[in-house]
């Protein structure tokens, strides 16, 4: 293992468009530019898929001394809300906030948990507003770690998720109220997943909203004693193909759709690109190694 490289462990790939546009990576794409990229292992984590893992162990499989040095790492971003506020807000057809999260499985009995999960949430899945929706419920989490705590890790996920959201809510008013929801939202996940299990993830990013939450983050693992690591969440390859994502996505006609600020780093990296984005180079040392550990 290099210790100056990283594991790349938010990163989506083709099987992330079922329900919407999203990426435009193909999975062996993904697997040999972490090799030539030299990156330590990656995961997959599709938005509430699984299908990629299947052809991403054919493809290791297929080449064993290429990916002989590099972890595969098979995860799921999902759709984590409450259920009571979903069907409340659905019945007065106010707006629902489906939290990005991402889990991670640490060995095989994890990832049957992922199967059981997955398959949980698309049973519990609705349309609404125009788009089918897959959540999982707090509930249902809580539920199913019960059987498989210590087998998944969890971690904070991007702006959309919802400790990023109630991070930008404090910044925005500063009140006790919204300092409390973090604090009550950290230890339930805490909880839920086992203090060793929950990271907190920040991203390389020019947006501001990003810098901002990348801030209290830092703040927040080091007094609530979290480890903390960085990803990439990549859905294009490199940065030269950032424009042809934006077509992509825009492509069935949404011209207002937001892609150029928010997407705009949301590629694959290498350790010496993602060091131009922290300046704190014993800080991103620390996310490295806890990538690692992972």
């Amino acid at each position: 293992m290099n210790k100056n490289s990283y594991t790349s462990l938010h990163n989506h790939t083709a099987y992330s468009n079922l329900r919407l546009r999203d990426a435009i990576i193909k999975v062996p794409e993904l697997l040999d530019n972490a090799v030539e990229l030299g990156l330590n292992g990656l995961a997959i984590t599709d938005h509430e898929a699984l299908s990629s893992h299947i052809e991403a162990k054919r493809y290791v499989k297929s080449s064993p001394d290429k990916f002989s040095d590099m972890k595969l790492i098979f995860g799921n971003e999902i759709y984590l809300i409450d259920k009571d506020d979903a069907e409340q807000k659905r019945e007065n057809n106010d707006k629902i906030r489906f939290n990005h999260f991402v889990l991670l499985a640490k060995n095989e009995h994890g990832y049957k948990g992922l199967m059981k999960q997955s398959t949980k949430a698309w049973e519990n899945g609705f349309f609404y507003r125009g788009m089918q929706r897959v959540p999982t419920y707090y509930d249902d989490m809580m539920e199913l770690m019960k059987t498989f705590k210590g087998d998944i890790i969890g971690s904070s996920a991007c702006l959309g998720g919802i400790i990023p959201q109630l991070i930008l809510e404090y910044h925005a008013e500063h009140t006790v109220e919204n300092y409390q929801k973090i604090v009550n939202e950290l230890k339930k996940l805490q909880n839920i997943f086992g203090e060793d299990d929950f990271y907190l993830e920040l991203q390389p990013s020019n947006n501001e909203e990003q810098k901002i939450v990348n801030d209290y983050l830092i703040k927040i693992a080091r007094t609530f004693n979290i480890k903390m690591i960085v990803t990439t969440d990549s859905h294009y390859l490199s940065k030269q193909q950032k424009e042809i994502h934006k077509i992509y996505l825009q492509s069935n006609g949404d011209d207002g759709r937001e892609v150029d600020d928010f997407y705009d780093t949301t590629y694959m990296m290498s350790p010496e690109t993602l060091g131009e984005f922290f300046g704190d180079k014993q800080l991103l040392q620390e996310m490295f190694d806890n990538t690692n550990r992972i």
